[in-house]
């Protein structure tokens, strides 16, 4: 069997360099110079926002007089978590991290957060009651409500975003009265409207410094 000469020896395939190296050379120290002017206005955005930001001692303040547990989620997460117990009831709420309103009026903006009245009772211990709220010019507006047989069905349902809470509007006036009284009691009050609107933003400019420093980081040790 006669093969064709051409594909009796070895093709050796070089890449084709169709730039002159002095040329690439010249484009790999432009754009590492351009990498490096942005770490340096990176560091140096982390070093003014660190210079002004201080967190405001109310806030502090609010969560020693009202003997409540903060948690903030770890990884960049803008989760955070309030706890305190009352009445029987392990009380939880859930809101998250957000930039300040961009409008001037901050009422068109509301905060939206969840509370969490947890059972410690034998006969109904772990059962969950949650309430969908606002807060909305520094008070807080109830929206909906939801029943959960426990805590790992509640976590489950809201990562997954299969809650479906009632309409605060489908009960009776007197009966949306007396439920929010009953939340007043427990500490629900419009103090913690407005703690949740700070203590929001605040948590947000912190990640912001936690991102200039990680991008910084990314960009100069690659």
């Amino acid at each position: 069997m006669i093969l064709c000469r051409k594909f009796t020896r070895a093709v050796v395939r070089r890449p084709l360099n169709l730039v002159p190296a002095a040329r690439q050379t010249g484009a790999s120290d432009a754009q590492d110079a351009v990498r490096q002017k942005l770490v340096r206005a990176l560091r140096e955005e982390l070093k003014t926002e660190l210079a002004q930001y201080k967190m405001d001692s109310n806030l502090k303040r609010f969560l020693l007089d009202h003997r409540l547990l903060i948690k903030e989620s770890a990884n960049g997460s803008p989760d955070v978590t309030l706890r305190r117990e009352v009445l029987g009831y392990n009380i939880t709420v859930h809101f998250s991290a957000r930039a300040p309103p961009t409008s001037e009026d901050a009422d068109e903006d509301p905060l939206p957060f969840t509370i969490v009245l947890e059972n410690t009772g034998e006969k109904l211990r772990y059962r969950l009651l949650a309430f969908d709220c606002l807060s909305l010019n520094n008070q807080i507006e109830v929206t909906g409500s939801e029943y959960f047989r426990d805590r790992d069905e509640f976590e489950r349902r809201r990562r997954s975003g299969t809650t479906h809470a009632l309409p605060f509007d489908l009960c009776a006036e007197k009966l949306q009265e007396t439920i929010v009284k009953v939340l007043r009691a427990m500490g629900i009050s419009k103090e913690l409207a407005v703690f949740t609107v700070c203590y929001s933003e605040d948590r947000e400019r912190r990640l912001y410094h936690s991102w200039l420093q990680n991008v910084a980081d990314h960009l100069q040790y690659y």
